[in-house]
């Protein structure tokens, strides 16, 4: 029944897989330039190691912002997350999402007063510690 639906209607079929397509891409792109691993994708989703934190606790801070990914615990895929291509409204919303949890080490800053000074696309690691380097 819905490949007849789809068949009676190939022109906005079309048409969502161009939008489809396009989101995609300009996903893509953007998730790249974050530092984010974009694995190829010729499907409705995009499977994306994250930079800076382990995909697990991506999964949960992004959650708190209200946007949904997946995660899985197999070990092929647990420094992964999968996201559902949607609206071009919710890739925007989870690029910003991204971009200040990349702004602000981890913490999406409300504004505030005291919020540390960052631009979008601009990286700054908050706590990174390094242990000197010693004899043996």
């Amino acid at each position: 029944i819905a490949a007849e639906a789809t068949l009676d209607d190939l022109k906005y079929c079309r048409a969502c897989i161009k939008k489809i397509v396009a989101t995609r891409e300009g996903l893509s792109r953007d998730l790249a330039r974050l530092g984010f691993r974009v694995l190829p994708s010729r499907t409705n989703f995009l499977l994306v190691k994250p930079p800076l934190f382990p995909a697990v606790d991506w999964l949960q801070k992004l959650r708190d912002e209200k946007i949904l990914v997946r995660w899985f615990p197999a070990p092929e895929v647990r420094d992964f997350l999968r996201i559902t291509i949607g609206t071009p409204e919710a890739a925007v919303a989870l690029v910003r999402a991204v971009d200040a949890l990349l702004c602000h080490g981890g913490r999406v800053m409300r504004p505030s007063p005291a919020r540390i000074p960052c631009q979008p696309g601009q990286v700054i690691i908050i706590h990174q510690t390094r242990k000197p380097a010693g004899p043996g």
